[in-house]
């Protein structure tokens, strides 16, 4: 399994509305500390939901909701990784917090997330199938 492929694919499935529990568990189980540099990395290079808008649909008035769509799978996607790291426990949270996010909008919200219980506590109503 490459994981970041499967990843990047999990992201893409966000994007368009569904949430794979399925392909999330087997990515998870799979996961260990050595795989949080290559999340966050690909976290870092996020701009923004925007820039999914011309890969994902048309821009045409007509496309609000799914622009709607490709938001909210955007920031789940956020989420997610989040609550694959704290699914690793201290030592995967530790070397989050290590990570150099450079100048990156979404790596601080990851570091925060993984480390403040009250987003911890979010992520886990987020993704209650993750058993974290």
């Amino acid at each position: 399994m490459d994981k970041e492929v499967e990843l990047r694919k999990i992201f893409h499935k966000l994007r368009s509305g569904s949430i794979p529990e399925r392909e999330i568990l087997e990515l998870s189980s799979n996961l260990d500390d050595s795989d949080v540099d290559w999340m966050l990395s690909i976290i870092k290079g996020l701009e923004g939901p925007h820039d999914y808008f011309s890969e994902d649909i048309e821009l045409e008035e007509s496309a609000d909701k799914d622009a709607e769509v490709i938001v909210k799978g955007f920031f789940q996607f956020v989420d997610l990784v989040s609550g694959l790291i704290i699914k690793l426990g201290d030592s995967g949270i530790s070397k989050a917090k290590a990570f150099d996010g450079g100048s990156s909008e979404y790596v601080p919200w990851v570091l925060r997330y993984c480390s403040d219980a009250r987003f911890q506590k979010d992520i886990k109503e987020n993704f209650p199938f993750l058993g974290i």
